[in-house]
C-alpha cells in the first residue's frame, strides 16, 4: 500500500474545515470517501477501497437489554472491520454514542459468525480516529 501524501493531506485540511463549519456526519463521510482514490492510486489498493463502497451502511443484528434482537445499520464494514463515523469526535456526547454504536456493531458481526480475534471497530470524525480491538468477557 502506498499513499499520495500530498492528497492526504488535502484530504484532512478540507475535513477539518468542514468539521469546523459544522458539517454532518454524511458531508464528512462523503468527502472522505471521494478522496480515497486520489490518495491510494495504486491498482494494489483497489480492492480494498472497493470494499470500503460496498460496505457503506452494511447490516448487523444486536442485542439489547430485553433480550431481543435489533437492527442496527454500520456506516462502512470492510471485511470484519466496523468503522463508525460522528460528525465531531471532539463532542464527548457524539464520541460517547459512536463507541456505543462500534461496541454494537462489533458484537454483531461476532453474533454473525466473525472470530472475534479478526474483528475491529474503528470510531472516526473523518480528522480523529479511534480503533479498538474486540476483548470479550469471559
Amino acid at each position: 500500500m502506498s499513499a499520495d501524501i500530498y492528497q492526504a493531506r488535502e484530504a484532512i485540511a478540507r475535513c477539518r474545515g468542514l468539521r469546523e463549519k459544522g458539517a454532518v456526519e454524511a458531508v464528512m463521510r462523503g468527502e472522505f470517501q471521494s478522496r480515497l482514490r486520489s490518495i491510494f492510486p495504486s491498482k494494489d489498493d483497489e480492492r480494498w477501497i472497493n470494499h470500503y463502497g460496498e460496505g457503506a451502511e452494511a447490516h448487523t443484528k444486536v442485542g439489547t437489554t430485553t433480550g431481543k434482537a435489533a437492527d442496527r445499520f454500520i456506516d462502512n464494514l470492510v471485511g470484519s472491520t466496523t468503522i463508525e463515523y460522528e460528525a465531531d469526535l471532539r463532542i464527548k456526547s457524539k464520541r460517547d454514542e459512536g463507541y456505543h454504536q462500534v461496541r454494537e456493531h462489533a458484537a454483531g458481526l461476532i453474533r454473525a459468525g466473525a472470530k472475534d480475534s479478526q474483528v475491529r471497530g474503528i470510531l472516526s470524525d473523518t480528522v480523529e480516529w479511534y480503533a479498538y480491538d474486540v476483548a470479550l468477557r469471559t
